[in-house]
């Protein structure tokens, strides 16, 4: 350990307690950032967000979840129905999303999940979707993500600094005291490395995750449970229409 305090002026075991210090005060920061998103998607939980399911299915899923959740709802309404995607009643009226499906099934009877998922109509009102909830507070902002992602990172860094910092206190003089260095050192290591594990990325907000958590627990309509679990809810409701759609994700 004599090598690096003469390298950074610093005594040992000033070193060794400022390493234990950071250790501690990471995780407790950590911790402390992950109560608080977990009240605040909680809070948000409790409030009834009114999406309908294509939003909801974009929440959870993206593009794919909301568009199965439409198909859902336009066929639990007997909209829509088999072989393939025909129209087999009226449309009631829905969302924009719901009408680009309803179109596009009326216009070409017949085609499978995959065709109406490359619709310009449909990938449309897809984006659609996205612009409504990003408008709505419900998507997490993108520099908040870059921060995350560059905090991840620079947290490892400096955990991994640490760590040759004990790997040159043990191999530059090897004692018992150095040996207890290197450890007290790599439980700094070990904080940095979960400070980057617990600031996770987000591609929701609190409000955003909330919604989907609230639903979840609710899921009070199937075409809900659509959006939350996607294709293989078609499935286990009914085969025969999924499989004569081409719904992903059989189960």
């Amino acid at each position: 350990m004599e090598y690096v305090s003469a390298a950074f002026g610093v005594a040992a075991g000033a070193l060794v307690a400022m390493s234990l210090l950071a250790a501690v005060a990471l995780v407790v920061l950590a911790t402390m950032w992950r109560i608080a998103e977990w009240v605040r998607v909680e809070a948000a939980s409790r409030i009834d967000a009114g999406l309908t399911p294509d939003l909801v299915g974009y929440l959870r899923g993206g593009g794919e979840a909301a568009l199965l959740a439409s198909i859902a709802r336009l066929h639990a309404s007997n909209a829509i129905g088999q072989p393939g995607l025909v129209a087999t009643g009226p449309y009631a009226g829905g969302t924009r999303l719901d009408s680009a499906v309803y179109a596009e099934i009326s216009a070409k009877p017949g085609r499978g999940f995959g065709d109406l998922a490359r619709s310009a109509s449909v990938v449309a009102a897809v984006e659609a979707v996205r612009d409504t909830l990003k408008a709505g507070g419900y998507l997490g902002r993108r520099s908040g993500r870059w921060l995350r992602r560059w905090g991840r990172l620079v947290s490892v860094l400096i955990g991994m600094s640490g760590l040759a910092v004990g790997l040159f206190s043990v191999y530059g003089r090897s004692s018992g005291g150095e040996l207890t260095a290197f450890l007290l050192v790599g439980s700094a290591v070990a904080s940095f490395v979960l400070l980057g594990v617990l600031i996770r990325d987000r591609r929701l907000s609190a409000r955003g995750e909330g919604a989907v958590r609230h639903l979840a627990r609710r899921a009070p309509e199937w075409p809900y449970a659509v959006a939350i679990h996607g294709g293989p809810a078609i499935w286990s409701v009914d085969p025969a229409f999924a499989a004569a759609a081409g719904i992903p994700g059989q189960v």
